[in-house]
């Protein structure tokens, strides 16, 4: 496989991967906002702050997943460019 052919590879590897990270997180914000539902009830203040602290970290963790598959990419295609 030719490096250009092997960038692209890779970078559609890096957006598969944020695809499913991206897919994960939802997922799991989902059934965060569904468990807080369910305890409605029972929840308290710091239960809900957890919830709202752990969409945060899920967020900066998909932002930082993001700005690392576009640095990898954008390497990629630099090496393939140097390559030829």
């Amino acid at each position: 496989m030719s490096a250009t052919g092997t960038a692209a590879a890779n970078a559609n590897d890096i957006d598969k991967r944020l695809a499913t990270l991206r897919s994960d997180l939802e997922t799991l914000q989902r059934d965060l906002r569904l468990l807080a539902n369910d305890a409605a009830g029972a929840a308290s203040a710091q239960a809900k702050d957890a919830l709202k602290k752990a969409e945060a970290v899920a967020e900066r963790a998909y932002a930082l997943a993001e700005d690392a598959a576009s640095q990898a990419s954008k390497s990629a295609f630099e090496a393939a460019e140097d390559v030829e």
